[in-house]
């Protein structure tokens, strides 16, 4: 009898689906609707582009992504960074109007987006 219960466990284990074995653990982050905006009373126009999440919602992508200047640490080339919705989002001026950001946050879950002003 034990010969059949290990030979029916083992048809069992090849029955499984092939996994590639990093899949589980790095998933491939979704490209989201970009976000465009206005602040200060219309003064400012922004907008940030190519906003990809990796375990996060686009809908909380686009929130983080929405990002109030006022917020925003850093000025000339120093690095810029701010926090939203429990990430902490940080970048480097790449033009004089562009700045790409990577937000993180303790649990698993990554932003990335370009903030540019208009």
């Amino acid at each position: 009898m034990r010969t059949v219960i290990a030979g029916a466990a083992a048809v069992a284990v090849l029955a499984l689906p092939a996994v590639p074995a990093g899949a589980a653990k790095h998933p491939q982050p979704v490209r989201c609707k970009n976000v465009n905006y206005e602040a200060a009373d219309g003064y400012g126009v922004y907008s940030s582009t190519v906003i990809r999440a990796t375990r996060v919602r686009c809908s909380l992508a686009r929130r983080v992504a929405h990002v109030d200047p006022s917020a925003v640490a850093g000025r000339g080339d120093a690095p810029r960074r701010f926090r939203s919705h429990g990430f902490v989002c940080r970048g480097h001026r790449t033009s004089a109007r562009t700045v790409p950001f990577r937000c993180t946050r303790s649990t698993p879950g990554t932003i990335t987006f370009t903030w540019t002003t208009r």
